[in-house]
């Protein structure tokens, strides 16, 4: 019965799921996530800048500079015992936080619900990043926990999401909103109209995209912009 919650969740959340780097069936970071599995510093550090390529936001200073540096040290941390796993409830409080702070709408906000349904999206492109933390051969569903690394990329992905799709800008974030998901895939599947292929680029423009956009746009004018990226690893536990 697990395996088929897991597998079903897997199905429809593939529908929804807006990933701009999403292009191969193998992705670059699922690749060097296998890489990474050897747990030099270097392919470590290598995954972490990875994380940040699909979504255009690899070559900013802050990220080269700081931020990648700050998570590859987490994640070195994390594989030798020191750093603790990381919670779906953090990445939570890390988008809830920001929303609150950059004054952004209420349905920026996320819950559970959302994280846990974007990690299994996240999951079918890059399985070696995602569900991998504590989580044994014989298991199948999703554990609760992740690394720095992968937190930190759930994290940035449902800011994507909030920014760009708006299925992740619905008034609703909780069972509700999960129950209009998987009733939407399953109308695909008897349909017979659901892809398959995985998460595919798409430009969309909308009212609450637009105002999104001009909240990020505000954001940049300001003198602690600089200082959010900490905050948000703050409060999705990343150690510094």
């Amino acid at each position: 019965m697990r395996k088929v919650t897991i597998m079903v969740l897997a199905a429809y959340s593939l529908l929804f799921f807006r990933n701009a780097g999403a292009q191969t069936p193998r992705s670059n970071i699922e690749l060097r996530a296998i890489k990474a599995q050897a747990g030099d510093e270097a392919s470590v550090r290598d995954l972490a800048y990875s994380i940040f390529e699909p979504f255009g936001w690899a070559n900013r200073d802050i990220v080269r500079n700081q931020v990648v540096e700050r998570i590859t040290r987490s994640e070195l941390s994390y594989r030798s015992g020191q750093q603790p796993a990381l919670r779906e409830e953090d990445v939570v409080k890390a988008v809830n936080n920001l929303v609150s702070r950059v004054g952004a709408p209420d349905y920026a906000r996320t819950s559970l619900e959302q994280v846990r349904y974007l990690r299994t999206a996240l999951m079918m492109r890059a399985p070696h990043l995602l569900a991998a933390t504590g989580r044994s051969a014989e298991e199948t569903e999703l554990p609760r926990t992740m690394s720095p690394i992968e937190a930190t990329y759930v994290t940035l992905s449902l800011i994507y999401q909030k920014l760009n799709n708006p299925k992740y800008q619905e008034d609703d974030n909780d069972t509700s909103w999960l129950q209009r998901r998987r009733n939407e895939t399953l109308d695909k599947l008897k349909a017979g109209t659901a892809n398959s292929a995985g998460p595919k680029l798409l430009s969309i423009n909308s009212p609450r995209s637009s105002e999104m956009r001009k909240v990020v746009a505000n954001v940049l004018t300001l003198s602690s912009a600089g200082t959010l990226p900490d905050m948000v690893l703050d409060d999705v536990g990343v150690s510094r």
